[in-house]
């Protein structure tokens, strides 16, 4: 009984992993350069996202204003990295927050963090995978209409209140890319370079060429509100309407961090890992942004098509002008290829995840197997398995909502950790004082969040009531402020760590607010589902985790030898 207990003890939950020991753990030989790494967080951020997601929010959400949402999801994301860098720099380690949190804050929040990540990355390649399949069976290469015979066998009735389908295509891409992972980091790299030199060349042909079709009169109104009804959903009004349409774009952005998984390849991941993951954050930003901005010039919000929207503008203007059908077929391709090595960067960035949780006895220690080359079969294996079956069964457009939900709550995390971190080497009551700050600070930013978003009605009617509901996030704000102030320490981080966050603790505070805020607007349903995943991963942990936990064993042997002693 005694045993038990100390199973679920406090300390068996907050234990940390020695950074001497992940460290010594890393095996990889470092191969990958600055622009390897930029490489690969390009090709796992610019997908089929930017070709298919921006029709459907401007249409429905935001109209020409997703310029503005747009905006602002690379804004969040700038932000979030910043915090990023400075647990990636310090800990040159696989295995991206999990590994972070394991290292510096605790096990259950590091599995925690680890579970959602699941999300960004093996979901993230079953959401592009769908993508791909819709776009090959709503239209083929020419510009025809696809496979329509194969759409017909898609749906299955509705199931627990979503819609469920079954796609082999999904499937297909999945393993074809799958099989390329299985080749190893070095083989991927030379992959991943060319085909993110072609992707962002053709994606400047897009942005170029449909520029000389855009009528000015489809920018007006900016900030339109006539949009179809929307039964799932209230908008209290154009602000409402932008943040809810930047929750929705961040999906797109959602893969810049996959650079951080490659910290243990990196030949000079101090130096590298920050420059390749801001000028990934940046790009992005700045080729989405242009291609909202031609997409909705192009076209009326009102008729844009939701499924493949450039594609669409293109080819309302080639009834009269050859050259826009012609580069209308050139993005059909292009939208194919660039979903495709989305597919792969995404499969490459799970399996250094499940090695890392496999290593430490979170996850059964076969699945940490390397093959001579030394390449973690085992663990690309599950992920393809995995990402396969979530794509061959369920809508592309639940898998982001809920990538999406889970990415934003762990990016807000992953900030929160970083600002937690900074009170651990502080003076004593310095540091407890810091810490319960940081901590109230993330629950306080989002219980005002959640209220904010659902009541934006009642705020605009009385000032006061939206004062009160702001205090759980301005007391604890104010007070950080107040700490760094009086202790010129914590703005410096820890001495291993080559990137230091600046304007502490303004830029963390203001990532978690705004990470929290844009979650709070995900839809009800879809935040339930986050819920749900959030809840089977803690039970994984308390019935498997934490009682195989390698440095569980690694206390009770200690426990062992202090007894017989």
């Amino acid at each position: 009984m005694k045993g038990k207990n100390s199973t679920y003890s406090l300390s068996s939950f907050v234990r940390k992993k020695p950074v001497e020991k992940s460290l010594s753990q890393e095996t990889t030989e470092r191969t990958l350069n600055c622009f390897d790494l930029t490489a690969y967080g390009i090709s796992a951020t610019i997908g089929s996202g930017i070709f298919m997601v921006p029709g459907g929010i401007a249409r429905k959400i935001t109209g020409p204003a997703i310029v503005v949402s747009t905006v602002i999801a690379g804004i969040l994301s700038f932000l979030t990295g910043i915090c990023y860098l400075e647990f990636a720099s310090a800990l040159p380690i696989s295995g991206s927050g999990y590994a972070y949190f394991y290292a510096l804050i605790g096990e259950f929040l590091g599995w925690f963090i680890g579970w959602n990540l699941i999300l960004e990355y093996a979901f993230s390649a079953s959401a592009a995978a769908r993508g791909w399949a819709d776009m090959l069976v709503k239209r083929d290469l020419r510009g025809g209409e696809g496979l329509p015979w194969y759409a017909d066998l898609n749906i299955v009735p509705s199931f627990l209140g979503f819609k469920v389908s079954f796609s082999l295509l999904s499937c297909l891409i999945i393993v074809l890319m799958g099989l390329l992972v299985l080749r190893g980091v070095s083989m991927g790299s030379r992959f991943t370079n060319v085909a993110t030199i072609i992707n962002v060349s053709l994606i400047i042909f897009t942005i170029v060429a449909g520029y000389f079709y855009i009528d000015y009169d489809n920018y007006g109104p900016f900030f339109a509100e006539d949009f179809p009804v929307d039964t799932t959903r209230k908008y209290y009004g154009k602000v409402d309407r932008i943040i809810s349409g930047a929750s929705s774009m961040f999906f797109n952005f959602i893969g810049y961090d996959t650079v951080s998984t490659f910290s243990a390849d990196a030949i000079n991941p101090g130096r590298d890992i920050p420059i390749s993951l801001l000028i990934t954050i940046g790009t992005s930003t700045i080729l989405y942004t242009l291609v909202v901005f031609v997409m909705t010039g192009m076209e009326n919000y009102k008729t844009l098509n939701t499924a493949s929207p450039l594609v669409e503008a293109f080819r309302s203007h080639g009834v009269s002008k050859p050259f826009a059908m012609i580069a209308g077929r050139i993005i059909n391709v292009l939208a194919l290829f660039a979903t495709s090595v989305t597919v792969f960067a995404c499969l490459f960035g799970q399996p250094k995840i499940f090695q890392a949780m496999s290593r430490d006895g979170l996850l059964p220690s076969s699945i940490a197997k390397e093959n001579v080359r030394g390449v973690a079969t085992s663990s690309i294996k599950m992920t393809i398995i995995i990402a396969a079956f979530v794509a061959a069964v369920f809508e592309r457009g639940f898998i982001a909502d809920i990538v999406s939900a889970g990415c934003l709550f762990s990016m807000s995390a992953i900030c929160t950790g970083m600002l937690f971190c900074r009170f651990s080497n502080a003076p004593r009551f310095l540091g407890k004082r810091g810490r319960i700050a940081t901590v109230a600070f993330f629950f306080g930013s989002l219980l005002t969040s959640l209220v904010y978003v659902n009541n934006s009605d009642i705020f605009s009617t009385s000032k006061w009531f939206a004062l009160v509901f702001a205090l759980p996030t301005l007391i604890p704000f104010v007070y950080l402020v107040y700490l760094f102030i009086s202790s010129g320490d914590l703005f410096r981080a820890s001495k291993s760590a080559a990137f230091t966050c600046p304007l502490m603790p303004l830029i963390p505070c203001l990532a978690i607010f705004t990470n929290n805020y844009v979650f709070s607007s995900v839809d009800f349903d879809k935040m339930m589902y986050f819920i749900g995943w959030c809840v089977m991963g803690v039970v994984f942990y308390c019935l498997y985790g934490i009682r195989n936990s390698k440095l569980a064993e690694e206390e009770r042997k200690l426990k062992d030898i202090e007894i017989y002693n």
